[in-house]
């Protein structure tokens, strides 16, 4: 299994640029919307406990975006000696082949709730970036790893197993795996969630997801300043607090923009730097993924990005 890698520290141009974004969301409230993404596959796993609704079991008792969830059954625990399966298919509509991957994002996003028998009941997730003809599972290749970012709330691994007692995040970015895979807009990506048990009975609750986010979004170029320099945030990902690291100690005021996946500003700060570092309260945002935009009184001294747990 590979253990996540993220990046706390970020290269960043000075990119005057237009941001074009398709952001799909799948909260599960409305069924029109969930049917054009996404099928529970009962033809290969018939005895399929993926089910979409409110849960009503012993710890899933709430979903995170009220009132429905994707869950291994919304009433009874999951069954033993069982492979369950939910495919979403997502069109690529910006495609992922980017001039700038730093500036880039694709992937997934969610919310997770766990009550397994830890790692022998679990859930996993794979990427097809051709239709299905060829899937990378994340729980056990190393021949992509390189090219993607996996981080889960609460765990070292790439599954969803053991007991997380509430709601935690989860997000995949792999704009990269683009590039590699040549995918073209247009060209249609599926995202398979698997979960398994073993033959041993278990009286868990299994897993349930929610407001699964699959962004696209890329970053068009005019011109790259090569003169600007090194932005690092620490710690990545924060929960509390973040300290912004600039390489240009002379620039005492900062003005910090705190942007969500939609471009949305949700939080703007004026901090003091010393000595080139200046710490900031975030306690407000929510959990997620969010561009930092830093300016001085003169200029824009970059862009870098991090993850709220």
């Amino acid at each position: 299994m590979n253990k996540s890698n993220l990046l706390s520290c970020l290269i960043v141009f000075l990119i005057p640029a237009i941001v074009s974004s398709q952001n799909e969301t799948i909260n599960f409230e409305n069924s029109q919307i969930t049917d054009l993404y996404l099928k529970i596959d009962t033809t290969h796993y018939y005895r399929n406990d993926w089910q979409i609704g409110a849960p009503q079991k012993s710890i899933f008792t709430t979903a995170f975006s009220i009132p429905n969830v994707i869950v291994t059954n919304t009433i009874h625990p999951y069954q033993s000696n069982d492979t369950s399966v939910f495919v979403v298919k997502n069109t690529a509509a910006l495609g992922l082949s980017f001039y700038v991957p730093i500036s880039s994002q694709a992937g997934v996003s969610g919310y997770y709730f766990v009550d397994t028998d830890t790692e022998k009941d679990y859930g996993y997730i794979e990427f097809s970036p051709n239709n299905g003809s060829t899937w990378i599972n994340f729980s056990t290749d190393t021949v992509y790893s390189p090219f993607y970012t996996f981080y889960i709330q609460g765990s070292s691994y790439n599954i969803f197993t053991g007991h997380t007692g509430n709601w935690n995040f989860f997000h995949i970015e792999l704009a990269q795996l683009g590039q590699i895979f040549n995918i073209q807009q247009g060209d249609t990506v599926c995202w398979r969630f698997t979960f398994i048990s073993d033959s041993i009975p278990d009286n868990f609750d299994g897993l349930m997801l929610d407001d699964l986010s699959f962004p696209d979004i890329t970053t068009g170029i005019d011109k790259i300043d090569l003169n600007s320099g090194n932005i690092c945030t620490a710690p990545n990902p924060t929960r509390d607090e973040i300290t912004i690291t600039i390489t240009n100690p002379s620039k005492r005021i900062l003005y910090c923009e705190f942007i969500n996946e939609q471009g949305v500003i949700e939080l703007s700060v004026q901090a003091i730097s010393e000595a080139g570092k200046a710490k900031m309260n975030i306690k407000t945002l929510k959990s997620g993924i969010y561009f930092l935009k830093v300016s001085s009184d003169d200029m824009l001294i970059g862009t870098t990005k991090f993850i709220k747990i």
